[in-house]
């Protein structure tokens, strides 16, 4: 009991603190850094068999209320952990991305397990399990109207293309005895 109410505890502080840093990022000439544009309403969220696919850069909606844009992806990132070792014929791809809730419904736990790497084959690429790098995401609590940035590394065959990062939901209404699957496809073009 002690446990979970520590974990709730932390993960709050750690959506305050991602909150807070979201809000106080400003690049090194002291401009804004990205931020998504949530819009002034929060939506009722639709639960829904959806894809929802566009490109770096380009902020995607899905219907459940979660808003994810990839700013950015660091092909051939090196890694400071001394205890990784990367295989010659690999390379990892860091996917810097911000993600929101509009859903005016409830808050979102969101976790690196909802995102996944699609490789040429079609293959499920989960992440790398690297001590630590900047802006590296575990989990995260957006509640109604918060956003968050996050980076996730993945391991792929050296000059792999074409990549799709994916965000994929689940969800499961007993009562109708129904499960939906909500998709964000980002196609990783660079």
């Amino acid at each position: 009991e002690g446990k979970k109410i520590a974990d709730a505890e932390y993960q709050k502080k750690e959506a305050d603190r991602q909150r807070q840093e979201a809000e106080c990022d400003s690049d090194t000439d002291g401009t804004e850094t990205a931020q998504l544009d949530l819009g002034t309403e929060l939506v009722e969220p639709k639960y829904e068999d959806e894809n929802v696919e566009g490109d770096i850069g380009k902020q995607l909606t899905a219907g459940d209320g979660l808003v994810l844009k990839v700013t950015t992806i660091e092909r051939n990132f090196k890694t400071d952990d001394p205890n990784y070792k990367l295989d010659s014929t690999k390379e990892l791809v860091k996917v810097n991305f911000l993600m929101g809730n509009i859903a005016k419904d409830k808050a979102k736990d969101v976790t690196n397990f909802a995102f996944y790497l699609e490789n040429s084959a079609s293959a499920r690429l989960t992440p790398e399990n690297i001590a630590s790098y900047t802006d590296k995401f575990d989990t995260v609590k957006l509640d109604p109207g918060a956003q968050a940035k996050g980076s996730i590394v993945y391991l792929v065959n050296k000059d792999e293309k074409p990549l799709k990062f994916i965000r994929e939901q689940r969800y499961r209404f007993s009562g109708a005895n129904r499960e939906v699957t909500t998709k964000t496809i980002v196609n990783l073009t660079e």
